[in-house]
């Protein structure tokens, strides 16, 4: 059961990171909002890092 966890957390954050990659692509956002988002990417991809490198 904690291998299905783990996977489901990684996978989440995952899907977290690239959904919010697609505001990246949105030409109505302004500069700030896109570094948000890129940022914010950035540290869901770091979370899933971490869940499987302890």
């Amino acid at each position: 059961m904690e291998k299905v966890l783990l996977f489901y957390k990684v996978y989440r954050a995952y899907v977290r990171a690239k959904v919010t990659s697609f505001m990246l692509d949105d030409a109505g956002l302004d500069g700030t909002r896109k570094q948000a988002a890129l940022e914010t990417a950035r540290r869901y991809y770091d979370l899933a890092h971490r869940y499987i490198m302890p």
